[in-house]
């Protein structure tokens, strides 16, 4: 799920995701995390764990 709606290519396959525990994207702007035993991707910018203003709370939302 993205934004709440599935992931879908546009012949309405689903993509795979081979993420390891965490990946950085090509641009090495997100951060993907996943436990390892679940369905749900995770993402956050790097700027915003780089950014020592935000708490732990805000990263979290």
């Amino acid at each position: 799920m993205i934004g709440g709606r599935p992931w879908k290519f546009p012949n309405g396959r689903t993509p795979q995701v081979h993420v390891g525990g965490f990946a950085i994207d090509p641009q090495g702007e997100q951060v993907y995390y996943k436990p390892l035993v679940s369905w749900t991707l995770y993402r956050v910018p790097i700027a915003a764990l780089l950014d020592e203003s935000l708490s732990a709370a805000v990263l979290g939302d």
